[in-house]
């Protein structure tokens, strides 16, 4: 286990104002990481019946309004790339697809970053 206060503050993933989840890992660096629990009483978003959609600028969209939102862009406007090494998290475990269009970086800051546009997402 692990105590709240040998973890690192770091900024917590949210879709309009409610956490992305109820847990989070203890340092995002270390593959064995533990995991602590938001604060009783945080609002969570559940995961269990989101709809797989795509990335673009950091949004999951689902597949009929990303098609209608990039039917008209060019391939050189979306990013394929990753600004950082992806930290260790679980934003994606249950049903192999990441939950959101944001991931946090592996180095101290945990900085969070927009996945790559066309991710599958949940």
């Amino acid at each position: 286990g692990c105590l709240r206060e040998e973890c690192p503050n770091y900024p917590r993933m949210k879709i309009n104002e409610a956490l992305m989840t109820c847990s989070y890992v203890c340092r995002p660096e270390d593959s064995y990481s533990c995991y602590l629990n938001e604060e009783e009483g945080s609002r969570c978003w559940r995961m269990d019946d989101a709809r797989f959609g795509r990335c673009l600028k950091g949004i999951c969209y689902d597949h009929g309004t990303f098609q209608n939102i990039t039917k008209e862009m060019l391939v050189r406007d979306l990013r394929f790339f990753l600004t950082c090494e992806q930290g260790h998290d679980f934003l994606y475990r249950e049903r192999h697809h990441p939950f959101g269009c944001e991931f946090y970086c592996k180095e101290p800051e945990y900085y969070i970053v927009k996945r790559p546009d066309t991710t599958l997402c949940l």
